[in-house]
């Protein structure tokens, strides 16, 4: 169960890194963002680590109850483009859990074994929502990947259009429309 000062240590944290980025994350600048002793977060959390793990846990658990709440009809294109904009949705709502969760650049930080699994379980429902679509020309655990990969790549450049570096303007449809044609290039046309 999450406590109203877990909850506080973890917003803490999260503003610290979309701010300031990892390097100002440390145990004494989130007490002092969370207005509270640094023995407060020791007893929660046990260091950085378990902060920034915690912060990874939670995002991961977001998107996975996220996907799975997302609406389910349709075809099954349908539903991996929902849930491609679910992960969207994370990326741009939550950008210290997404960046924990997917971006190597958090130096100082290894994910916990809970953590991983969390990950897999995630990935797992992708795979398996990748798999339902009908005449796949390649395997559906490659197509999965790419489109993951996909994503990620155009949000990262979406993301650096945000901060004025890229000329890219709707970068959100851009991905969409990328995935959606990928998907359609990977599938037969039915008879």
């Amino acid at each position: 169960m999450v406590t109203e000062t877990h909850a506080k240590i973890l917003k803490a944290a999260s503003e610290l890194l979309v701010d300031e980025g990892v390097n100002a994350l440390n145990v004494r600048a989130i007490s002092s963002k969370a207005g509270m002793s640094t023995i407060g977060i020791y007893r929660k959390f046990g260091d950085r680590q378990g902060v920034l793990d915690a912060l990874c846990q939670e995002g991961w658990i977001r998107l996975r109850d996220t996907m799975n709440a997302c609406d389910h009809e349709g075809s099954p294109k349908d539903v991996i483009m929902r849930r491609l904009e679910v992960y969207l949705d994370i990326a741009n709502d939550f950008p210290a859990h997404y960046q924990l969760m997917f971006e190597a650049s958090t130096r100082g930080y290894e994910p916990s074994t809970e953590t991983r699994a969390l990950a897999r379980e995630t990935f797992q429902e992708v795979l398996e929502s990748v798999a339902t679509l009908p005449n796949l020309t390649v395997d559906s655990d490659l197509l999965a990947i790419e489109l993951l990969g996909l994503t990620h790549g155009l949000l990262t450049v979406g993301i650096q259009s945000s901060k004025g570096i890229l000329p890219v303007q709707d970068w959100r449809n851009a991905i969409l429309s990328a995935c959606s044609a990928h998907i359609d290039a990977r599938t037969k046309p039915s008879p």
